[in-house]
């Protein structure tokens, strides 16, 4: 499976065992992948892997990692379920495809975990955790050539796309950190088939439609130093930022579309030094207003990068 390289993820693992998420670190003499010291979200960034793609990180120590975790699969807990499986899925495969490496016990827990997620959608929550299942199912069916997993990805996939991107690039959840995380799905995916082709030719044009509006979108309601306003549910260093999207975009080929506001609900306006951002919104999706929190009507305004009011995130 062909796949170009994406975007560095933030340093999360310092070597000797040491782990840093959310703020907090841990050391283990022996990784402990259920630790749940500092809550389950931290427990999720352990599990997501993420940490294979930064910089400076060897491939030797990688797998020495993705090899551990092999060793202790029959005790995982939170990492099994459906939402740091897609994410991991997808980071081992990347990383597996990247480096060209062909190791049958790896692949066999991979198998095994997807098998999983397929029995486990989480058409309970919707929103973007279930697009993450979609994601991750469409890159497990490239890396087995497993026609259930491909099947599925493409229901999911066209289905909550057309769902969850609004038709002026926003997604639905309102997040702009979401957004971003999204929009690098949409990005890794549409690499995923453009890299492989003849196969999902129909899902090419979407993902692209997709990004584009995304790309648009972001562009428009991020500062002008490229940072992102911390409404309904975002936080810095999280998902990569918007500079580094549209870097990728453009290695892709893609180039932001139009940079208006409509169903999403927020308005921006420059003027000279100062940046304001009102926020209009509905409580999107009616079915998953998870993220909306308590935003309405609040006004944001940044004079020369500098922050005046704020939303903490």
């Amino acid at each position: 499976m062909s796949f170009i390289s994406g975007i560095p993820s933030p340093t999360s693992y310092s070597g000797n065992g040491i782990f840093h998420f959310l703020n907090r670190d841990k050391t283990f003499d022996r990784i402990d992948w259920n630790y749940d010291g500092y809550g389950k979200l931290w427990t999720y960034n352990l599990n997501y892997f993420d940490f294979l793609f930064q910089e400076g990180m060897e491939t030797k120590i990688a797998l020495g990692l993705m090899r551990d975790y092999l060793q202790k699969a029959a005790t995982r807990k939170d990492g099994i379920e459906p939402y740091p499986t897609s994410i991991r899925g997808i980071n081992w495969i990347k990383f597996l495809s990247i480096h060209n490496i062909i190791d049958e016990e790896l692949n066999a827990l991979l198998y095994r975990d997807y098998c999983r997620l397929m029995d486990h959608l989480e058409y309970h929550l919707l929103g973007n955790h279930l697009l993450e299942n979609g994601f991750s199912l469409l890159f497990g069916a490239f890396y087995f050539r497993e026609k259930k997993f491909e099947d599925t990805a493409r229901r999911i996939l066209t289905r909550e796309l057309k769902e969850q991107v609004l038709e002026d690039g926003g997604h639905c959840e309102l997040s702009p950190m979401y957004h971003q995380l999204m929009l690098y799905r949409v990005l890794d995916a549409y690499n995923l088939l453009k890299k492989n082709p003849n196969a999902l030719p129909e899902l090419q044009p979407l993902l692209e439609k997709t990004a584009l509006k995304m790309l648009g979108w972001l562009q428009a309601i991020s500062w002008a130093d490229g940072s992102i306003p911390f409404v309904n549910d975002a936080a810095p260093g999280i998902a990569p930022g918007t500079r580094d999207l549209l870097g990728y975009a453009a290695r892709l080929g893609l180039r932001e579309g139009n940079n208006t506001f409509n169903e999403s609900g927020y308005r921006k306006f420059n003027a000279g030094d100062f940046e304001v951002l009102f926020d209009a919104c509905p409580v999107l999706p009616a079915y998953q207003p998870g993220h909306t929190h308590a935003d309405t009507l609040q006004v944001l305004l940044r004079y020369r990068g500098r922050d005046i009011l704020v939303d903490t995130g």
